[in-house]
């Protein structure tokens, strides 16, 4: 089916304290580039599939702000194709639709989001470029694919971790005030998750954590693994014991200090 190539990577959605089912779809952007059937734009999403659709991925500048990677493609000013504008119209076929803005990505890095976490005047402007572009083109809310707090050349290493407990803090509060969605998208590598996030706070301050659940196993590993596999594998010529896989990857994002416990409640289509 071709409506499923959209949903490019394997997600979990794991909602904080809610029992309604979400089925969070995200919209790879970059597929409207490509040629012949492998091209994919807005018109082809189906609006009753999911109950959040994620467009991925704007970007952050020098100054902390949100941006559009693509504005030729996101925008329409200059004879742009608004596909911002095309994203939120889906609304109008299914009204209880929610859209959110991914900003973030693989190649946007973790430096940007560093510097920016670090510094209370740069937080202060995502903020609040962040809530004038949703209010703009009409996206209901922003989920935050930081890749990854803590790694991957982060110019503030570890205080990382603290620094985006509190920029969601703060997202939270402005949010609420705005009746905004505030959601993560974090690691299922539980190596990788633990060097990133204060799970315990992070939990504690968005909708929704969309657990990437994907790239588990590869070609790193000594042993051949699924790449998101929903139960541990066991071989018996193997002495490796692998807590890679989607089931022990969500137990990582429980908060044992409010007795809350983040329910695995959505199907993902890939």
């Amino acid at each position: 089916m071709k409506g499923l190539i959209w949903a490019a990577l394997l997600f979990f959605t794991l909602s904080i304290a809610h029992t309604k089912q979400v089925v969070v779809c995200y919209y790879g952007t970059w597929a409207t580039h490509r040629a012949g059937q492998g091209r994919f734009t807005v018109d082809h999403l189906d609006p009753h599939l999911c109950t959040h659709l994620v467009y991925a991925f704007a970007g952050i500048n020098t100054q902390g702000q949100v941006v559009s990677m693509d504005p030729k493609l996101d925008l329409a000013e200059n004879g742009g194709a608004d596909n911002y504008g095309l994203f939120n119209e889906l609304k109008r076929k299914n009204p209880a639709l929610k859209t959110l803005l991914a900003v973030g990505g693989w190649n946007e890095g973790s430096a940007k989001f560093s510097r920016m976490a670090a510094s209370p005047t740069l937080r202060r402007n995502f903020i609040n470029s962040a809530i004038l572009l949703m209010d703009k083109h009409g996206f209901n809310g922003l989920d935050i694919s930081w890749l990854y707090p803590n790694q991957r050349e982060s110019p503030n290493n570890q205080a990382d971790v603290n620094n985006f407990s509190v920029l969601l803090k703060e997202l939270r509060v402005y949010f609420d005030e705005r009746g905004l969605l505030l959601t993560v998208a974090v690691s299922g590598a539980q190596e990788a998750a633990s060097k990133s996030y204060d799970v315990a706070s992070l939990v504690q301050y968005v909708h929704l954590v969309n657990l990437m659940a994907h790239d588990l196993h590869g070609p790193w590993d000594p042993f051949t693994g699924h790449n998101a596999a929903l139960q541990v594998q066991t071989q018996a010529t193997l002495t490796i014991e692998s807590t890679s896989d989607v089931t022990s990857s969500t137990k990582m994002y429980e908060d044992p200090h409010r007795g809350m416990i983040c329910k695995a409640d959505s199907r993902t289509q890939t």
